[in-house]
């Protein structure tokens, strides 16, 4: 069976023994002639420790297949590690502005899908903890980014040639296959559409791109995770204005560095919403002129 390990909120944690700190002390002034300020510092404790239970997960709750997070009042946010692309570090405080010493803001954001149905309570990240970095390494494969000096860590790195070192002949196979099946897989439902456009004299090239966690688009795989990215430029034959040229794009993989190669998850829906995409643009150009799309 598999073992669940939990780490406690800090946040929650923090503003429900306030909550309850207040109210204590607050009854402190009930049997005194200052029952005003009693009443009135009991409440901001209650209200407090409420937020605590709306606002803030409980807890958290690791295992080999993913991370929990825990509510009083809603259902559990859940994600699998398989289907997180990234994990980063971010910040998100709880609007307190108070002088003295509370938890730090600092969290790991989860690019990834939330398992069931998306809710508007649900946070997309833990808390950051000495507990919760040692369950997200442990059970993460992937490589947490947005530490500081972690740009001036990669260059020492680079330089050192220790990335270089670690990787073999065959650090990148699984994925390479991955994506030359992808891209075979696109091209081949693709073709019934070029030849659509060209019935329209539209012309219509098919290009892949290795899309950043920062959006930043390349022609090379690089070496850190990756969004595997088909897109379609649609024109009329022969324009040589870039902006008369529409383009649609679809996810084909998502990649992510591990300590042993690259692992990927695969988007099994994208031949189908990329021609569904493809089908309607060069529709609509039919129809109403590629100036619905430029202008």
């Amino acid at each position: 069976m598999d073992k669940k390990q939990i780490a406690l909120n800090k946040w929650f944690n923090f503003d429900a023994l306030s909550g309850v700190c207040l109210v204590l002390f607050g009854c402190f002034f009930i049997g005194s002639e200052e029952k005003s300020l009693g009443a009135l510092v009991i409440a901001g404790g209650i209200f407090i420790f409420t937020v605590a239970l709306v606002a803030e997960p409980i807890c958290y709750v690791f295992d080999s297949s993913g991370v929990s997070l825990i509510f009083a009042f809603y259902k559990k946010e859940r994600y699998l590690w398989k289907n997180i692309r990234f994990i980063r570090i971010g910040y998100n405080s709880t609007g307190h502005k108070l002088s003295i010493p509370t938890p730090s803001g600092s969290t790991f954001v989860f690019d990834g899908k939330v398992e069931g149905e998306e809710k508007w309570y649900m946070k997309h990240y833990v808390r950051k903890s000495i507990r919760t970095k040692h369950l997200i390494e442990k059970y993460w494969d992937g490589t947490v980014t947005g530490y500081e000096f972690e740009n001036i860590k990669k260059k020492i790195e680079k330089w050192q040639g220790k990335k270089e070192k670690q990787i073999d002949a065959h650090f990148a196979d699984e994925v390479v296959k991955a994506e030359r099946e992808a891209r075979a897989r696109i091209r081949e439902a693709a073709k019934p559409y070029i030849e659509k456009a060209k019935t329209y004299n539209l012309d219509m090239k098919v290009k892949f791109y290795y899309v950043t966690s920062d959006g930043e688009e390349l022609n090379s795989r690089p070496e850190d995770g990756y969004i595997y990215t088909a897109c379609a430029e649609i024109s009329h034959s022969g324009e040589t204005d870039e902006d008369r040229v529409v383009m649609t794009d679809e996810d084909l993989l998502y990649v992510r560095m591990t300590k042993t190669g690259y692992k990927y998850s695969e988007n099994k829906k994208s031949a189908v919403t990329f021609t569904d995409a493809l089908e309607t643009v060069i529709s609509v150009i039919n129809e109403k002129g590629i100036e619905y799309y430029c202008d």
